[in-house]
């Protein structure tokens, strides 16, 4: 069977981002960073996320440097679209007390 060039193309493709995305594996960390995107402006411009290996129970942390805090959003894969942080974490220096405080209670729907 003889194929088409171009389906032998997409068929060699397909085989290549298989064989990558199986050598990337399901359980590797999914590292934070920082956004340089021009959008990011005011308060907002230095957060940084991570989000928990994939799953409908993983979470989202983002981190602001501003405050030295970390915001909580548990099982964002699960539920309503209008996810409210459940807790923060507050270090103020290393080796300081962590402190935690639950999120204030958001809106019900989004605006």
């Amino acid at each position: 069977m003889r194929l088409n060039p171009v389906a032998r193309i997409i068929a060699v493709a397909g085989i290549a981002v298989s064989a990558g995305w199986w050598l990337h594996g399901a359980d590797a960390p999914v590292m934070a960073g920082r956004s340089s995107s021009s959008s990011a402006s005011g308060s907002d411009a230095g957060l940084e996320f991570q989000l928990s290996t994939g799953g409908p129970q993983s979470s989202l942390t983002v981190y602001n440097p501003a405050n030295h805090t970390l915001y909580v959003y548990p099982r964002v894969g699960v539920g309503n679209s209008s996810i409210n942080c459940e807790y923060s974490l507050t270090v103020n220096q290393p080796g300081a007390a962590i402190q935690r405080k639950n999120c204030p209670v958001g809106d019900q729907a989004p605006r």
